[in-house]
């Protein structure tokens, strides 16, 4: 199955051209990674992707019925509101049964109501799951306000409710960003065993490696695919650069010749 189909997109930033008519594909179970040179437009192309920026041209197209979740560098939150209060945002009916189900335990709410409801939306794994998800990135405190938390903390609860998410497509930008290294390394084992699919923006070239099984790499505003890992594709660029350097010189030769 198709997830994301982008046609012949186009991107300037002022006068500076980013990206012209590049075309990608990713489907079910790919795990994409997008690595260019800093200002070469892998954000714009994110923005693009989440609707906060028009493309000059072309289009895009998310399968109608997945669902997609985006990871950004810097997470929009309301300052005001709890940790707790952040991760319910998005009304996930399993998540609110086993936030209700821990606020019970503690004593506040009925237990036997918390406890029925788990079972009807059978939310017991899940209620497991959303506490290792939070401790692996040392969240502990649900009364703590957003505002007094770090950039760093700050992205890793983002991170930890799109994991939450569980969205079928995964747009992540700078996953590793804040996070030590066994945070990464449980990361990486989370993204590489569970049935997902992936566009990521990272400059941990060692993560990328372990994880993605294709590379698109934008360079002069033209997009290369390359299939394999981060090795494979430094073995495709290193081969693609010799070859655009012998029909330089081949041109040049010609040149000089007439």
């Amino acid at each position: 199955m198709n997830y994301l189909a982008v046609n012949n997109l186009s991107k300037y930033y002022g006068d500076k051209l980013l990206f012209e008519n590049i075309t990608l594909f990713i489907d079910k179970g790919q795990k994409v990674a997008l690595i260019a040179k800093n200002g070469s437009g892998k954000s714009s192309l994110l923005k693009i992707l989440q609707g906060l920026e028009p493309p000059e041209s072309g289009d895009f197209k998310f399968h109608k019925d997945i669902k997609v979740g985006f990871l950004t560098q810097e997470p929009d939150f309301d300052d005001h509101k709890t940790v707790y209060q952040t991760i319910m945002h998005d009304e996930n009916p399993i998540l609110k049964a086993s936030f209700d189900y821990e606020k019970a335990l503690d004593g506040h709410g009925d237990l036997q109501a918390a406890m029925d409801k788990m079972d009807e939306l059978e939310a017991w794994d899940y209620e497991q799951q959303v506490k290792l998800i939070l401790s692996k990135f040392l969240i502990f405190d649900l009364d703590q306000k957003v505002g007094s938390m770090s950039g760093g903390q700050k992205k890793r609860l983002a991170l930890a409710i799109l994991l939450l998410q569980q969205p079928d497509l995964f747009i992540l930008d700078e996953p590793t960003n804040h996070l030590d290294m066994d945070m990464i390394e449980w990361l990486e084992e989370y993204l590489t065993k569970n049935n997902i699919t992936l566009l990521m923006i990272t400059h941990d070239r060692y993560f990328l490696e372990n994880i993605c099984n294709e590379i698109l790499e934008l360079e002069n505003g033209i997009l290369y695919k390359h299939k394999g890992n981060y090795s494979k594709y430094l073995e495709n660029k290193e081969l693609r650069e010799e070859n655009q350097r012998v029909n330089v010189e081949k041109a040049q030769n010609t040149f000089r010749k007439e």
